[in-house]
């Protein structure tokens, strides 16, 4: 079981109401408004999170009396106040920032683990970037929505206007509220779809939320993770990519054992207990890392990397790839993809395949997983600096 030590934070009270679930509550008063340390140790606190397999879900509410009032503007002046007379140096370092703030926000749509918000009272600005990036939302009668960005001279820019357009039905009334930063209600939200369900005050909502996420965290990672995976990559794809790249998923993610157990407690009228999902997590941040090593006759790989000092196995011989003019083959393992090298991943799987130049691949390709290619030796390099290019160049 984890420490709760682990998640101690200045800004945020975390609790573990069922040992499945993580609830991040808000704690900044009096009105949770977000200065840089503040949203830092939210994505530091959601990342943490995401590679703990003692945490299925996570609930997200607030302890002052309202959500949020969304950026401490006093702190934000201070970052906006010329650092040099040189426009680009300026521009570079507010860039830098932005891409900081975003990542921290983002990190509640890119864990794998689900996320409820429980919203209640004012909702504003950041509150709706914040609420927008988590998968499931609930509020109480009171809530109060505002995106207020333009009411202070900008665009939204933490990703509202990213996201609003794929989670409610009306684009006219994104457009509308954000052009105009007028407030919306609990009933506007759940008539929009921004909420799910509404509730009659706080503590009922944050209550209902706990009960969600503990029916979440009853069910299989390996499922809810790739749910939560494949309904992001979809955004924004057709159909037919959406299906093509859910066939590459699977045939990976059908293997787990986790569906045996769902058919055997189905079978005996049982409720299904699944395992812990434990995930690497990407070394120097998220950086991907090789490891590499010859395939030899016997079905072992002895490594090159020199930090590695022993051998894997894998499942198939070498006797059985598909290969007449070489007596070994070259493997590379990449840890700590992410979305974007994930994607490239799966297309190259496809395009080698066609080619007739994939010997061997050990896994279907995720962030959750390590990708592992057996080719012959003249293809590794070109594999490994295309899949790295892109990973670097979508940081």
């Amino acid at each position: 079981m984890t420490d709760k030590a682990t998640y101690d934070y200045e800004f945020l009270r975390t609790s573990f109401p069922v040992p499945s679930v993580l609830h991040i509550e808000l704690n900044r008063a009096p009105l949770n408004a977000f200065h840089e340390p503040f949203w830092r140790e939210l994505g530091a606190c959601v990342d943490k999170a995401s590679t703990d397999p003692d945490v299925r879900a996570i609930v997200l509410s607030s302890v002052q009396r309202i959500f949020t009032a969304g950026l401490d503007i006093k702190a934000a002046t201070e970052i906006l106040s010329p650092s040099s007379s040189d426009p680009a140096a300026r521009a570079l370092h507010l860039r830098t920032h932005i891409l900081d703030f975003q990542h921290a926000i983002s990190s509640l749509s890119r864990t794998p683990k689900p996320i409820i918000a429980a919203l209640h009272s004012t909702t504003i600005g950041l509150g709706i970037d914040i609420a927008s990036a988590c998968d499931i939302r609930l509020c109480s009668s009171d809530f109060s929505g505002c995106v207020k960005e333009v009411d202070i001279g900008l665009a939204a820019d933490i990703g509202s206007l990213q996201r609003l357009p794929y989670i409610v039905g009306s684009d006219s009334w994104v457009r509308e509220i954000c052009f105009t930063a007028r407030p919306f209600g609990a009933e506007e939200a759940l008539q929009q779809g921004f909420v799910s369900r509404v509730f009659l005050g706080k503590e009922e909502c944050v209550r209902a939320a706990i009960e969600l996420a503990t029916k979440v965290g009853e069910k299989s990672p390996v499922a809810v993770q790739g749910t939560k995976h494949l309904l992001n990559w979809g955004r924004g794809k057709t159909v037919e990519e959406g299906l093509e790249y859910t066939a590459v998923w699977n045939a990976g993610m059908l293997q787990s054992g986790d569906i045996g157990r769902a058919v055997k407690a189905t079978l005996m009228k049982n409720k299904a207990i699944f395992p812990k999902l434990e995930t690497r997590k990407g070394p120097r941040g998220g950086q991907i890392v090789r490891y590499e090593g010859y395939h030899g006759k016997s079905g072992s790989i002895t490594p090159t990397c020199p930090r590695i000092r022993h051998s894997y196995r894998v499942a198939t011989p070498i006797n059985s790839l598909q290969s007449n003019d070489t007596t070994d083959a070259y493997i590379t393992s990449f840890f700590g993809l992410n979305d974007s090298t994930v994607s490239l991943c799966a297309s190259l799987q496809f395009t080698l395949k066609q080619q007739n130049r994939v010997r061997y691949l050990t896994t279907t390709p995720s962030s959750l997983s390590p990708l592992s290619i057996v080719t012959l030796h003249s293809d590794h390099s070109q594999i490994r600096s295309t899949i790295e290019d892109a990973y670097n160049g979508s940081r």
